[in-house]
C-alpha cells in the first residue's frame, strides 16, 4: 500500500514500537493521528517529528480501556479526516504485576486496551475502507504472545489472546 496521502491512526503511537510506526508511515508520507493515554510529552514530540515529514500530525489523548473514550476518539478522526486508510493497533499498557499483584483495575486497564480497544477501533472504521474499497488493519503483537512473562500477567494474557498462527494483518 503506497502511503503518500492516506491518512492513519496509531495506538499507542506516541512511545516504543507505536512511535516507530508512527513516523514510519509520517515518513512514508501518511497523515497521523497518535493516540496515547498518559504520554502526552511524548505525543506532543512525535507529532513535531512527523510534521517534519511535510504530513499532518494530530495528538489524540483517549484510554482505550474505556468505551467512552474511543467513541469519542473516532468522533475526532471522523470530523478532522472523515476516516482511516491504516488503523495500526499498537497501544499496550506494560504493568508490570504478576498474578498476585494483579488488581482487577490493571486486569481492566490492559485487556481493555489490547482486547475491547482495538475491537471497537476496527468495528469503527472498517466500514468506511470497505466502502472507499481498501484500508489496512494491523494488530500488533509482541514476544509475549509466544513467550509469556509472568511479571506482566495481564499483559501477557492480552496478547496471548490476541494471537493466532495466522497472518494478523487485515486488508479490507
Amino acid at each position: 500500500m503506497d502511503a503518500r496521502g492516506k491518512i492513519a491512526l496509531v495506538t499507542g503511537g506516541a512511545v516504543r514500537v507505536g512511535r516507530a510506526l508512527t513516523l514510519a508511515l509520517a515518513q512514508s508520507g501518511a497523515d497521523v493521528f497518535i493516540n496515547y493515554r498518559s504520554s502526552a510529552a511524548e505525543a506532543d514530540a512525535v507529532v513535531q517529528e512527523a510534521r517534519a515529514y511535510g504530513v499532518r500530525a494530530w495528538p489524540i489523548r483517549a484510554d482505550l480501556s474505556d468505551p467512552e473514550a474511543i467513541a469519542r476518539l473516532v468522533q475526532i478522526v471522523e470530523e478532522i479526516a472523515g476516516g482511516v486508510d491504516v488503523l495500526v493497533n499498537s497501544a499496550s499498557p506494560f504493568i508490570c504485576a504478576r498474578l498476585a499483584d494483579t488488581t482487577l483495575e490493571v486486569w481492566r486497564t490492559v485487556l481493555g486496551a489490547l482486547l475491547d480497544g482495538p475491537f471497537l477501533l476496527c468495528r469503527a472504521f472498517a466500514p468506511g475502507m470497505v466502502e472507499r474499497g481498501s484500508g489496512l488493519i494491523v494488530n500488533v503483537l509482541d514476544q509475549s504472545a509466544f513467550r509469556p512473562a509472568p511479571a506482566y500477567f495481564a499483559h501477557t494474557i492480552g496478547k496471548t489472546s490476541a494471537s493466532t498462527d495466522k497472518n494478523l494483518g487485515i486488508v479490507v
